[in-house]
């Protein structure tokens, strides 16, 4: 209550392993990151029973899990407050641990400095107690998060490797290598990269090494804005270099691409790239290939070439020559921005495909807070075409199936919605029970493929009216939910389970055969995901499966996030890859 996130999950520092064990699911490769000089976070499922807060990770069956990595945490383990008359007491054996901060702005580093924000500016009133010292923070850097779920719920066959979700202390400014034939004959400008609006990172590359700064996260405000600039100035100066180009994303109003302009005002090129092309030579450039393929990206929104809001791509080619093949059908995004923290709207949008304007009746209960004035209203807004831009995106796809299954009212951190619908699926069983879906005919139909202005599209109507009339029967309607006793909640909630599971597995299989369609046309079999949906580990593990039995190589993200984390990256490896820069 008093940092304001009713809902975030937050993390847990566990005295040592076997305290940690006794929280969540660890196998041999979450031990071996929670070990490791990094010491990230990691994600693992969180064990039935468990000793732990529902509060700590509400709506979730993952929780983030990290060691004592500095002498101060362990010297919070291994004595007791101040006063005891036992030295040799034993502290606590995990605390939930949080960064330094207010909700969505950056870690307080100081405690009293004139000029910057400080703990005793901004944290007097969250925190009880401060530990303060006499060393200068001179670069505060957050945790690094890596998800590891050990192939809880997917089976052997579909089993994924560890994914970064938030790539900071440990980790960054590491550099990843770009080493290419173009670079190889070639000498790269150095480049800064200034990557993207949310889960911003940027990037400065020098031949061809990318050295990936820490996670600054969504630039929101005007202490995070000022944190970005700090950190681009302070990477530049630890590699002694001065940019002699300067990548920016294709949205004209992102923070970072307004940032650019201060470069181009030095007289250094600046050039823009797409957003889905960054993460499709992320995938690329991180996997060290070079030449055609096809990239899957999946993700919130990002301005298209056509001015309108990519987010469900498939991309043949390769960087600086992608062609956009195939696309989810779009949608309107009613009430712009605001679409993207309250899924009802989202679940409007792809509802009044299947229905019409009908969709105002359907008793469901993330409507059941909504005035009908209101519901009115949005349908108006869509139909007359007023802020509601065309999105093809699959994150505010996943967002409306999350809002038919009984999410409601707004998201109170970013994903949430899509996360606590990735968490039913794998209460269901995640990709290893996806199967038998089939086997018993009680799958969802897939989305309609067509071909429109020389291109496949996949019309979800068919998917999201099943998912509709499931969540009707299963009385997720207007103050259904929750109601009889604890045997009806529980058949209620392995229903939604199954609903949840059911959405994946269909969606899986549609972009599955949009990708093998393409394949066959262009001779194309080596397939790259990237893109936010893709930390969704029950989509990514049904997915690859799907591809991999119709004999086509597909790439994931290892060192780096798929989300927008990656983008900086993205973007010089689109420079490099592309072949149109040297000096």
């Amino acid at each position: 209550e008093r940092k304001a996130r009713p809902a975030k999950p937050f993390a847990v520092m566990a005295a040592d392993m076997q305290t940690a064990m006794s929280v969540a699911l660890i196998d041999d490769e979450a031990a071996s990151l929670l070990t490791s000089p990094a010491a990230p976070i990691v994600l693992c499922p969180a064990l039935e029973g468990a000793n732990l807060a529902p509060s700590v990770a509400p709506g979730q069956c993952l929780v983030g899990i990290f060691l004592p990595y500095t002498p101060l945490h362990h010297l919070l383990f291994t004595q007791a407050g101040s006063g005891s008359a036992d030295s040799d007491a034993k502290g606590p054996r995990a605390l939930v641990m949080t960064s330094g901060n207010r909700s969505d702005e950056p870690i307080i580093s100081s405690w009293d400095e004139k000029g910057r924000a400080s703990a005793a500016q901004k944290l007097v009133g969250v925190a009880d107690l401060f530990l303060v010292h006499d060393r200068p923070i001179i670069h505060p850097v957050d945790d690094s998060v890596v998800k590891c779920d050990s192939g809880q719920g997917q089976g052997q066959a579909q089993r994924l490797p560890p994914l970064m979700v938030r790539r900071a202390r440990g980790y960054a400014p590491k550099p990843i290598s770009l080493k290419s034939a173009a670079s190889a004959t070639k000498k790269l400008p150095v480049t800064l990269c200034l990557g993207a609006e949310l889960s911003n990172t940027f990037a400065v590359m020098r031949d061809s090494l990318v050295f990936v700064g820490p996670h600054v996260g969504d630039l929101k405000n005007l202490d995070t804005e000022e944190v970005y600039a700090a950190g681009v100035t302070h990477l530049l100066g630890l590699l002694e270099v001065t940019p002699e180009l300067v990548v920016a994303d294709l949205h004209p109003h992102y923070r970072s691409t307004v940032y650019a302009e201060s470069w181009r005002a030095k007289d250094v090129e600046v050039v823009q790239v797409q957003h889905h092309e960054a993460h499709a030579a992320a995938c690329m450039g991180e996997n060290g290939f070079e030449g055609s393929a096809l990239a899957l990206t999946l993700d919130g929104v990002g301005l298209g070439h056509d001015e309108t809001l990519w987010g469900g791509e498939l991309l043949a080619g390769r960087p600086g020559s992608f062609e956009r093949v195939a696309q989810l059908a779009e949608v309107p995004l009613p009430g712009g921005d605001s679409a993207a923290k309250e899924p009802w709207r989202m679940a409007a949008a792809h509802l009044r495909r299947v229905y019409g304007k009908g969709w105002t009746e359907l008793e469901l209960a993330a409507f059941a807070d909504v005035g009908r004035g209101q519901l009115e209203g949005l349908e108006q807004m869509m139909a007359r075409g007023l802020n509601s831009p065309a999105t093809s995106s699959c994150g505010r796809l996943f967002d409306a199936a999350a809002a038919v299954l009984g999410f409601a009212g707004p998201m109170l951190y970013s994903a949430q919605a899509p996360m606590e619908l990735e968490a039913l699926a794998a209460r269901a069983g995640g990709a290893g029970a996806a199967a038998k879906l089939l086997q018993e005919g009680a799958g969802y139909p897939p989305c309609a493929l067509s071909k429109e202005r020389g291109r496949l599209v996949l019309d979800c109507s068919p998917l999201i009216k099943a998912l509709c009339e499931d969540a009707l029967f299963q009385g997720e309607g207007k103050g259904g939910r929750g109601k009889g006793g604890r045997g009806k909640r529980e058949q209620h909630e392995a229903g939604r389970q199954q609903a949840a599971l059911k959405f994946h597995e269909a969606l899986a299989r549609s972009w599955a055969e949009a990708v093998a369609t393409v394949s066959k046309e262009r001779g194309l079999k080596d397939v790259f995901l990237s893109g936010g949906c893709f930390q969704n580990s029950v989509l990514t593990a049904l997915l690859k499966g799907m591809l991999e039995a119709r004999g086509l190589t597909v790439y994931l993200h290892s060192q780096l996030p798929p989300n927008d984390g990656g983008i900086s990256f993205g973007q010089a490896a689109w420079v490099a890859l592309s072949g149109r820069w040297s000096v």
